[in-house]
C-alpha cells in the first residue's frame, strides 16, 4: 500500500471515529436530559372564593382561565352560611384539578362553624360541617387550616373544637374523608390553659413522596406550640416558652413553613 493510500485509510478511519463519538454523544445527551417545548407547561387556571357580605353572606367563586387570562363572571353561590362569614381559606392539590376549602361563621356570637367543601374540577361539594362554642370571641381567629401533602393527593383540615388542649383533624385521600381524630397540645410551664385560637398548617411546597406536614397554633393563654405529621400519625406536640403573646392579642404572632 502507498503512502498515499494509507493517507486516505487513516482518514477514513478517524472520520468514521469521529462520526461514532457524534451519535453516542447525541444518544447519551437524549437519554440524560428531556428538552420540552415551553408549551407543555401551561399557567394552570384557577378559582377566587369570595364572601358578598359580613352578615349571613353567600360565599361565591369566579374561574379563571389561563387561556383567556381572565376571571368569569360570578357564578353560582358555593354555601350560604346562617352568620357572619369570617375567614375563606383553602388549598390546591398539586396533582390534580381539586381544590378543598374551608368557610368559618359565627354561630350568633356564641362560636364558630368550619364548613369544608371541595372543588372536583367542575363543581363544588359540601363535604362535612362542624361547630364550636369554645369562645365567643372566635370570630377574631381562624381556627383551622387546609394542606394538600405529598404527590398522591391526601389533603387534611387541622381545626380547633369546643374541646381544650386538643386540635382535631380529618383526612382526605383522594376517595372519602376518615373519621375526626383529635392530638393532644403541648404544655410549657403548665400554661396551655386556653382553647386554640389561630390554626395554621403547612405542607412542602411542591409534590414529592414527603408525605410531612407541620402545624402550629395559639391558645387562648398566648402559648403557641407546633407538631409534626409523619404520613399516619401526629408527632409529641412541642411548645414555646411561657405566653409569647398576648393572651387578648387578635393577631397572628406566628408562621410556619416546610421546606422540600
Amino acid at each position: 500500500m502507498s503512502e498515499k493510500q494509507k493517507k486516505i485509510l487513516n482518514m477514513a478511519v478517524r472520520f468514521l471515529l469521529f462520526s461514532a463519538s457524534l451519535v453516542f454523544a447525541y444518544y447519551l445527551i437524549s437519554n440524560l436530559f428531556v428538552f420540552q417545548n415551553a408549551a407543555a407547561f401551561p399557567i394552570a387556571d384557577g378559582i377566587l372564593i369570595y364572601s358578598t357580605s359580613t352578615s349571613a353572606g353567600l360565599v361565591h367563586y369566579r374561574t379563571y382561565a389561563s387561556s383567556t387570562n381572565a376571571f368569569a363572571n360570578p357564578l353560582a353561590a358555593i354555601t350560604a352560611p346562617s352568620d357572619s362569614v369570617r375567614f375563606v381559606f383553602g388549598d390546591a392539590s398539586p396533582v390534580s384539578n381539586q381544590q378543598i376549602i374551608g368557610i368559618q361563621d359565627d354561630i350568633s356570637g356564641t362560636g364558630m362553624r368550619l364548613t369544608v367543601l371541595r372543588w372536583n374540577g367542575s363543581s363544588w361539594k359540601n363535604d362535612w360541617q362542624e361547630s364550636s362554642t369554645a369562645s365567643s370571641t372566635v370570630g377574631q381567629f381562624r381556627r383551622f387550616g387546609v394542606a394538600y401533602y405529598g404527590n398522591s393527593g391526601n389533603a387534611m383540615v387541622v381545626y380547633a373544637t369546643s374541646t381544650s388542649h386538643a386540635l382535631a383533624y380529618k383526612t382526605w385521600n383522594g376517595i372519602s374523608w376518615s373519621a375526626t381524630s383529635t392530638f393532644g397540645l403541648a404544655t410549657a410551664g403548665n400554661v396551655l390553659n386556653g382553647a386554640p385560637q389561630w390554626v395554621e398548617l403547612a405542607a412542602p411546597p411542591t409534590a414529592t413522596s414527603n408525605q410531612k406536614l407541620a402545624v402550629a397554633y395559639s391558645d387562648g393563654n398566648g402559648q403557641i406550640g407546633y407538631a409534626i405529621w409523619n404520613g399516619s400519625t401526629w408527632g409529641v406536640a412541642s411548645s414555646t416558652s411561657p405566653k409569647p403573646l398576648s393572651t387578648t392579642s387578635k393577631w397572628r404572632g406566628f408562621d410556619i413553613a416546610i421546606e422540600n
